[in-house]
């Protein structure tokens, strides 16, 4: 979350970076981190609860929910804002009836609020203004259902990047840009640019329900 210039820290787990630095200004972020999203998605593909990445929303739709199936996405311990290192993984819940389609949905769920509780936490001892936008990037952001249910925990429409490859490499292209006068000045701490020479371009995937 960008805090402008003010750097923010917290025992719940909240970091500060610096995000970018213009003409020797800073604009600090605070950070919370969740490490297993990735790694939760390849066990669950490893140990055959699904065979296709791309096929996890609609699989995860299949079902009206999951059945009163938990899941914890904690194989590197919980962080940001609970802070446990010897936090383990578990599935809490499975019954007899309990399906494939219960616990990858379960999974899922347990990705998006993951998210929001970090948001709250942000929300909580930051400050977040009325309806802000969730701009979201990476393999993970591809996954409709995650998005949609990100959206209706928060109440905030999620932005999701029409082409997400590379972004890092864009944002440095645009320092880059800026430094050689190539782009716009900063104002206001937003990115303002004059050419079309990076179009940072972003649609409405998910809406409130």
């Amino acid at each position: 979350m960008n805090t402008g210039s003010t750097v923010h820290a917290s025992m719940t787990g909240l970091y500060p970076l610096v995000a970018w630095r213009v003409e020797n200004k800073p604009v600090f972020v605070a950070e919370g981190n969740n490490h297993d999203t990735a790694v939760v998605l390849k066990w669950a593909e490893s140990i055959g609860l699904f065979t296709n990445v791309t096929e996890l929303s609609d699989l995860a739709r299949t079902v009206p929910d999951s059945n009163g199936v938990l899941f914890i996405p904690a194989f590197g311990g919980l962080q940001t804002p609970i802070n446990n290192d010897t936090a383990c993984c578990g599935f809490l819940g499975i019954r007899p009836d309990t399906t494939k389609a219960h616990m990858v949905r379960a999974i899922l769920e347990s990705i998006a609020f993951r998210v929001y509780q970090i948001l709250e936490t942000m929300h909580d001892e930051v400050g977040i203004i009325d309806k802000p936008r969730i701009r979201i990037c990476g393999g993970v952001a591809a996954n409709d259902f995650i998005c949609q249910t990100i959206a209706t925990l928060t109440g905030i429409t999620i932005e999701r990047m029409k082409d997400g490859s590379f972004v890092a490499c864009r944002g440095v292209a645009l320092l880059a840009g800026y430094a050689q006068g190539a782009c716009a000045v900063f104002k206001d701490e937003r990115i303002k640019l004059s050419v079309s020479l990076i179009s940072l371009q972003f649609v409405v995937q998910s809406k409130v329900l």
